[in-house]
């Protein structure tokens, strides 16, 4: 147990390391970006400003990014993603497949799936990564049920994913791990024996993100290889198929007919689960009878979700909407910033005088901006002769300069990113539909890539959840299903029957272990949408 932890924390250490230039940008992104205090200006700039001897310079925010990143969220909460089963073969039924959509929707809507995708969604447009999360929970304990249920985690700062991994969707990761800081008093509430001591907590985690007293434990998802048997047969609608050793047995002890072909050896994935502390494992995989079991797919259960996504020196490089229009954001605030000083404290053009004039009377033209005197003295006559009195430049040319300076900056905000006022519905030269809607089209296609990586990443939540189900689910049961119009009920599930669907007197039962199965995501508008949008149609 003490190497289970060590090693998973020389991983954590090295994963850290390999991270630590994308994972500092991560937590820069994520507070240029936070909506309820967006901290844009550069902390040198900001204490330069706030100490100008000539009095505190205002340091505005007059944040751009956020209705960008609300306008890719926005576009996954109006067409959510969602699951649908394929029939490949092998066996496999179309019936079935249906059943497996119903169940589909049952795990998204138990699991409020719609909330974490858009939620997944807006990290990576915020910082260039969120996460989905798929954990097997238990339905009931009594009986040993579990089922696939859908998170994800809203910090991406807590998640540390394979640096190696190069899959848009994540599925060549070969370990993760979600930090998740617990209160002292919950942590010895639920491991009265565990020692109080915090996972890792390479970055100061902790006392950067949280000051109250608490733990921090890690979920961990190790995936390795192992060797073994698989058996090829004759499937019952005459295609080849291939299953490890031990399933064939299973499956031959359930009475299903199989004529062997062949057989070979293969490297096969093996992902365990563990919750661990700074010095022990707190908790595994549970199988029915409370002993470790492996985790029920062939892959982590942590699915990223990417933004802007490139390669450089064989890694993966990703940002979010405000890393690419950052340097626009910030001289926008700058020139807003100066503007409104000017008009809130007119006169607040500088002063133009000689250095003779000002002698011994510094410290009070220093402030001459920004305090209201009598009268300001200055020196008329040295012993070089008469000096002439100090000026001040003109106002309005600097507040039109600064205004100026903030449109264009303004536009070069709109050009990084590909996204006009046009494209979040501000008025423009389009009149006719036809128009209007291309320029829709135009927007959407810059920031199609958000839609798409999501798309991919919820498709390999499907393949897990299929997963889980095909091996959660070992004896007859009844499964909750949702119609598609969201009407609830049950189909009957039995490993233990032959072929992939069959007709009872108590209704339908399918077997999903029989046959081959694939996941597509559909990426549309709700049921209750799709009747509105109908009806609009037959009204018209």
């Amino acid at each position: 147990m003490a190497d289970t932890v060590s090693d998973a924390q020389t991983l954590y250490s090295e994963a850290i390391d390999a991270l630590r230039q994308q994972r500092e940008q991560i937590a820069d992104d994520l507070k240029f970006s936070d909506p309820s205090d967006p901290q844009q200006w550069d902390d040198v700039e900001k204490r330069r400003r706030e100490t100008d001897p000539g009095g505190m310079r205002p340091c505005l925010v007059f944040d751009q990014c956020g209705q960008y990143v609300a306008n890719v969220a926005g576009q996954v909460e109006q067409r959510p993603p969602s699951l649908h089963a394929l029939p490949v073969g092998g066996g496999a039924d179309k019936k079935t497949a249906e059943q497996l959509d119903g169940h589909f929707r049952h795990i998204e809507h138990a699991s409020k799936a719609q909330q974490h995708y858009a939620r997944a969604a807006t990290s990576a447009a915020r910082a260039g990564v969120g996460y989905l999360v798929v954990r097997p929970e238990y339905v009931d304990r009594a009986l040993g049920y579990q089922e696939p249920r859908i998170g994800s985690e809203g910090d991406p700062m807590r998640v540390i994913l394979d640096p190696y991994s190069v899959e848009l969707d994540g599925s060549d990761a070969r370990f993760g791990f979600i930090l998740q800081p617990i209160s002292t008093r919950e942590y010895k509430r639920r491991w009265p024996k565990a020692e109080l001591v915090s996972f890792g907590d390479k970055e100061n985690y902790r006392a950067r993100k949280d000051d109250r007293d608490n733990v921090i434990v890690a979920e961990y998802w190790q995936m390795d290889e192992e060797e073994g048997n698989c058996i090829i047969f004759m499937g019952h609608d005459g295609d080849e198929v291939a299953l490890p050793e031990e399933q064939f047995w299973e499956a031959k002890q359930r009475g299903q007919v199989m004529r062997i072909l062949g057989t070979y050896k293969e490297k096969r994935s093996a992902v365990t689960w563990r919750r661990l502390s700074g010095a022990a494992v707190l908790d595994k995989s549970e199988g029915k009878d409370g002993k470790e079991a492996a985790f029920p797919s062939d892959h982590i259960g942590i699915i990223p979700v990417y933004g802007y996504v490139g390669f450089a020196d064989g890694r993966m490089t990703y940002c979010g909407i405000p890393r690419r229009a950052r340097m626009p954001q910030q001289a926008y605030n700058y020139h807003m910033s100066e503007a409104r000083a000017y008009t809130a404290t007119a006169p607040k053009a500088p002063w133009v005088a000689s250095v003779r004039a000002l002698r011994g009377f510094e410290s009070l033209w220093d402030r001459a901006s920004v305090e209201s005197r009598a009268y300001l003295p200055y020196n008329d006559l040295d012993e070089e002769g008469a000096i002439s009195q100090p000026q001040r430049m003109a106002v309005s040319a600097d507040v039109r300069n600064h205004m100026q300076g903030a449109e264009q900056a303004l536009r070069d905000i709109q050009s990084s990113l590909g996204l006009y006022q046009a494209n979040l519905g501000a008025p423009s030269n389009e009149t006719s539909g036809v128009a209007i809607e291309s320029r829709k089209q135009q927007g959407e296609a810059s920031t199609a890539h958000f839609q798409t990586h999501l798309a991919a990443s919820v498709a390999h939540v499907g393949n897990i959840c299929l997963q889980m189900v095909q091996r959660l689910v070992d004896t007859r049961r009844q499964l909750r299903i949702l119609s598609i119009d969201s009407q609830p009920s049950t189909i009957t599930i039995n490993p233990q029957q032959q072929s992939s669907v069959e007709e009872t007197p108590q209704g339908l039962s399918i077997n999903p272990n029989v046959g081959r199965y694939d996941v597509r995501v559909v990426v549309g508008a709700a049921y209750s949408t799709q009747r509105q949008q109908a009806q609009q149609a037959f009204t018209e």
